[in-house]
C-alpha cells in the first residue's frame, strides 16, 4: 500500500466520481481506476460501489476512508511545522446547529484560555449557508451537519471549492416527544407511529427519509428553541439529532422525551477548512480543539443517553449507530 492510494481514496470519495477525481489529481482515469482494482485486491475488500450515478464508499470503505483522512492529517501537521511562528489576529468559525448546543462554549473557552489576544468569531450556519461563507473566505473553520439524503451534493460542492473535510462522527435522529406522549415510554419509536402525530422541524428542512409514510411537517420553525418550545408544551414531536438532547434545558427537566429513530438515519458531522500547508498555530491548534469536543460530545451523548433510557423503561440499549 502506498500513500498516493490512499490519497486517490479520499479524493474518489470527495469527488463521488472516479472521472472527476481523476482530473483533480492530473491522472488518466484508467490509471486511477487501474489503482483503485489493485488496492481493493491488496485489501481483499471492495472499497467503492460502482453505480450509473458514480460511486459510494461502502461500510469498510467508510472506515479506510476515515483512516486515511487521518493520515492526511498527520502528514499536514509534519508539513506544517516547517509554518511555526506563522499567527493569525482573527479567525471565523462557523457551527451547524446541531453542534452549536450548550456545550460548544465550552470549546469557545478553551481558545479563548490558549490565544487571549485572537479575535474570534463564530456564527451558527446551515450547511447551504456555511458553503458560501467558506467560499468568500468569511469563515476559516466549519464545523458542518448534514443528513444522509444531503451526503452527495455537500460533498461535492466542498470537493469542487478545494476544501480539506475531515468527518468526525455520525449522530443518529431521534424523537423529541413531549412528557405527556404515549411514545415516551418506547425503546424505539418507528415513523409508521409517527403518521398520526403533527411533526414539528425546521422551516427549511423536512426528512426525505419520512415522505414515503405520508408524515408532513405541521409547525416549521427558523431555530431548535422555537421546535423544542412547541415540543414541550405538547404541539407534536420533532424528528433532530440526538445531539440535541445534549445538555439541553427541557431534556434535563424532563419537558421532553427523546427516544431513537427504529428506522435509523444519521447526520454526518464533519470538520471543513481550507486546505493549506502554511495554516497558522492558531488554526492548528483551534482544530485540535474542537476535535476533542467532538470526540467528548459523542462519549457523553452515549453515557447521557443510556442514563435517561434506563430511568425510564430499564434498558441498556445504545445509541444505534
Amino acid at each position: 500500500m502506498r500513500l498516493e492510494q490512499l490519497t486517490y481514496v479520499v479524493t474518489i470519495a470527495d469527488c463521488c466520481s472516479i472521472s472527476k477525481a481523476a482530473k483533480k489529481l492530473y491522472i488518466t482515469q484508467p490509471a486511477l481506476s487501474n489503482a483503485l482494482r489493485d488496492l481493493e485486491k491488496e485489501l481483499s475488500f471492495p472499497i467503492f460501489n460502482r453505480n450509473a450515478q458514480g460511486v459510494s464508499l461502502t461500510e469498510k470503505g467508510e472506515e479506510l476512508y476515515r483512516i486515511a483522512k487521518s493520515i492526511q492529517g498527520e502528514l499536514d501537521r509534519i508539513y506544517r511545522l516547517s509554518a511555526k511562528g506563522f499567527h493569525a489576529s482573527s479567525i471565523a468559525i462557523a457551527a451547524a446547529p446541531l453542534v452549536c448546543c450548550y456545550t460548544f462554549f465550552e470549546t469557545m473557552d478553551s481558545i479563548k484560555i490558549a490565544f487571549p489576544d485572537l479575535a474570534l468569531t463564530v456564527s451558527e450556519l446551515r450547511p447551504k449557508q456555511m458553503q458560501e461563507a467558506l467560499a468568500s473566505g468569511s469563515v476559516d473553520i466549519a464545523l458542518c451537519g448534514y443528513p444522509v439524503s444531503r451526503r452527495k451534493d455537500f460533498i461535492e460542492g466542498i470537493a469542487q471549492m478545494d476544501l480539506e473535510r475531515e468527518p468526525l462522527a455520525r449522530w443518529p435522529f431521534a424523537v423529541f416527544l413531549p412528557a405527556q406522549s404515549p411514545l415516551a415510554g418506547e425503546e424505539l419509536v418507528s415513523l409508521e407511529q409517527l403518521k398520526d402525530v403533527p411533526i414539528i422541524c425546521f422551516k427549511d428542512y423536512v426528512a426525505s427519509e419520512t415522505q414515503g409514510y405520508g408524515i408532513q411537517a405541521a409547525y416549521t420553525f427558523l431555530d431548535r428553541a422555537g421546535i423544542k418550545d412547541a415540543v414541550s408544551h405538547g404541539k407534536g414531536c420533532a424528528l433532530l439529532p440526538i445531539s440535541m438532547a445534549l445538555d439541553d434545558v427541557y431534556f434535563e427537566c424532563d419537558k421532553i422525551k427523546v427516544v431513537p429513530l427504529k428506522e435509523t438515519s444519521l447526520i454526518h458531522v464533519d470538520l471543513v477548512y481550507h486546505r493549506s500547508k502554511t495554516m497558522t498555530e492558531e488554526e492548528t491548534a483551534i482544530l485540535e480543539i474542537i476535535r476533542d469536543y467532538i470526540r467528548k460530545a459523542d462519549a457523553r451523548l452515549n453515557r447521557q443517553f443510556l442514563k435517561v433510557r434506563k430511568q425510564a423503561t430499564g434498558s441498556n440499549i445504545g445509541l444505534p449507530y
